[in-house]
Parts: structure tokens; sequence; C-alpha cells
């Protein structure tokens, strides 16, 4: 008798391992416990400048500086404005270059495109210009705050400096554009 209850004991023990051996792989094998894999997507700004060309070549030349960014919009990934006080950045959509670099190539491309200067240098040319403009870039981001009417919110300030035999430079012409 109780040689008898071991062997059942045994049998159950062995019946329980089987289908724990067996059926517990098969169904882990049916069921997917893993995240998808979430691929980064890259972006890059492009301008388009509507119209053609000044008709005569402008005067003087102009240098762009590197434009300067403010820091909660200068990292890769998207920004996106979700009320009054929170924003939240993106990880898996970004800028594909540096905004700061890509705003400011931009706006060279578009400035040289327009003819409106004999030429638009670089920011890291050594040629003397007789116009320096810089670019602050106050805001950059996806504006959530509408549900219903969600935008993409850009600001940036012009300032358009004249080099003049004095240290100072004086400003020919400052504005603030935003959409």
């Amino acid at each position: 008798p109780q040689s008898q209850g071991r062997c059942q004991m045994i049998r159950w023990c062995f019946t329980a391992c089987l289908i724990i051996g067996v059926c517990v792989p098969l169904m882990a094998a049916c069921v997917r416990l893993e995240k998808p894999n979430l691929e980064k997507r890259y972006y890059l700004l492009d301008t388009v400048r509507p119209g053609t060309s000044a008709t005569s070549a402008g005067k003087g030349r102009l240098r762009i500086r590197m434009f300067d960014i403010s820091p909660y919009c200068k990292r890769e990934g998207f920004v996106y404005r979700l009320d009054q006080f929170r924003y939240e950045s993106d990880f898996y959509n970004q800028f594909f270059i540096a905004p700061d670099v890509m705003i400011t190539e931009q706006t060279t491309h578009w400035i040289r495109n327009a003819g409106l200067f004999t030429e638009v240098l670089s920011p890291n040319s050594s040629a003397l210009p007789h116009y320096l403009l810089e670019g602050h870039v106050l805001k950059l981001h996806g504006d959530f705050r509408d549900a219903d009417r969600p935008r993409a919110a850009i600001s940036i300030q012009f300032v358009l400096l004249s080099p003049g035999a004095a240290t100072d430079d004086s400003v020919a012409f400052h504005k603030r554009y935003a959409a």
C-alpha cells in the first residue's frame, strides 16, 4: 500500500513535468512577449523660395553667422508642446542634423538664391563681408495644445549688421518672423 502511493506520486510528478516540459514551451512559442521594433525616422527641413530671383544683383557681401537656438529645441528629437507648461521630446522622430546647423544652411541657400547680395558667405568663410546676418531661433516645435488643430511652430529673430569703422556693429535691419 505504501509503495503503491509512492508509485502514484512518481507518476503524477512525471506527468506534471511532462506537461510543463512540453506544453509550456509550445505555448510560449505561440505568444510574442517582445515589443515591435520601432525604427527612428529622420527628417530635414527644406526651403523653397517662391517666385524669381532679384533682377539685378544685390550690393555687398553678406556673411551668415551660425544661428543660435533656444536650448529647449536644440535637440535633434522633435519637441511637442502639449499645454502651457508641458513639452515632450520624441525619440523616434528626429532631425537628421542639428536644427541650428540645418536652419543656418537653409537660410544661406534661400538668401543666395534670392540674389539680394553679390555674394552670400557661409559662417566659416574668411572673406570680409559688408553685412553680417545673425539668426536666433526662439521656437521650433509641434504645437498640440489644440488637439483638433495641431501645427508646427517656428519663430526666428533676424538681425542684419553693417560692420562699420567703429568698434560696434550697427543694426541695419531687425525683425522677428513667426509661423
